[in-house]
């Protein structure tokens, strides 16, 4: 069972990959998926007289990079050269290999690089509507602190998601930011017309308030260390300051108000230009995908892929999974200890309450049966 089944790495050979190919493989061994690594060769190439040379170099540079990564795990790994256009390339098979996301790699940049990526990086996460993973090689300053931005979008309650489940798999603190934008200039006739940008701000801080708590209220914290952070002043200044402390950041790669604006144009490209640290951008695809398999029939798959699922905190999946079992033995008592145990994270006291009279009505049977089975093993004896 995977939740991230497979990634596609848009390789860029002209950087230093070894620092990726390490976050790579500790994410490869997290989350246990398969990944193909992709270079993309000028088109004009294709019919020069140094084709094959130039693809055999690549070639083994591919597969010292496959080697390093198989070093981590043996999950599936190849590789893969075309010709053509880089972006769309990289799009094209991302869409035909269904991938979790796109990973882009930054190499060895330098601090004070006003653009950390390239161009190319920059039209892939404007593009592609997979999400897209910049990997930076800096040492986070909290490598246990994910921080996701939101603005309301849906894109950013995609982000979120991934963000949470994220923090749950890796056992980080969350913390979600969003930010106000308040009026910084009125115009003149505004101004004699008796508008206030002080009391206005105040107002419209309340109200961005009140709207920030009733959006984090359509998702489940169950056992997550979160903490939501109400920010104000330039949202692309406040993120990147903000996440410059975190090992990752997740955002909508879209919007609608102050992150407001058209987002690709200004806050999530300068998020990109800055690169506080690795970022996912999302935009209407999740980067976590739940495959479960479904031709299994034991007991004991059943109640570890339950396990499993409310270990990353997939709660309704896993009381299927338990549900399972109970099909195949109804007096697993596991399964129903696990299901009361999920319910009450629920707060579904009813459901909690009757798996909890469950387990004691099987616990007599189970006593009764054992009592009786000592009487008949007293009797046979005499």
């Amino acid at each position: 069972m995977n939740i991230f089944e497979k990634v596609l790495w848009a390789v860029d050979l002209e950087k230093d990959v070894n620092p990726t190919i390490k976050i790579i493989g500790k994410r490869n061994k997290e989350f246990g998926n398969s990944m193909i690594i992709l270079h993309v060769l000028p088109k004009e190439l294709e019919n020069s007289s140094f084709k094959d040379k130039v693809q055999k170099t690549v070639k083994n540079e591919l597969e010292e990079i496959k080697a390093k990564l198989l070093e981590y795990n043996d999950n599936e790994i190849t590789t893969k050269i075309v010709f053509g256009n880089a972006v769309d390339s990289i799009i094209d098979i991302s869409i035909k290999e269904n991938v979790n996301s796109i990973i882009i790699n930054t190499g060895d940049v330098d601090n004070d690089d006003k653009d950390k990526l390239g161009l190319n990086a920059h039209k892939v996460i404007r593009f592609s509507k997979k999400p897209v993973l910049i990997l930076s090689d800096s040492k986070p300053k909290n490598k246990n602190l994910v921080v996701c931005s939101v603005d309301f979008s849906e894109p950013s309650a995609i982000a979120l998601k991934d963000a949470i489940l994220h923090a749950k798999k890796t056992n980080a603190r969350l913390e979600v930011i969003s930010v106000f934008e308040p009026i910084e200039v009125a115009s003149r006739r505004l101004v004699r017309l008796g508008f206030n940008a002080g009391e206005e701000n105040n107002q419209n801080y309340e109200a961005y308030k009140s709207e920030f708590k009733e959006f984090l209220k359509g998702f489940n914290f169950l056992d997550v260390n979160y903490e939501p952070v109400l920010l104000a002043g330039d949202p692309h200044k406040e993120i990147v300051d903000y996440a410059k402390k975190a090992a990752i950041l997740f955002i909508g790669s879209s919007g609608k108000s102050g992150l407001q604006r058209i987002f690709m144009g200004s806050v999530a490209e300068e998020v990109a230009n800055a690169l506080p640290c690795s970022v996912v951008y999302i935009k209407s695809e999740e980067l976590f995908k739940l495959k479960i398999p479904s031709n299994i029939s034991d007991l004991e798959t059943f109640f570890a892929q339950g396990n499993k699922l409310s270990d990353l905190g997939f709660y309704d999946e896993a009381i299927e999974q338990y549900k399972q079992c109970l099909n195949i033995n109804e007096m697993h008592l596991p399964s129903v200890v696990a299901l009361s145990r999920l319910y009450k994270k629920q707060n579904n006291e009813g459901l909690a309450t009757y798996y909890d009279n469950l387990y004691k009505s099987i616990q007599v049977q189970l006593n009764n049966w054992k009592i009786e089975e000592e009487i008949r093993r007293k009797t046979n004896l005499k």
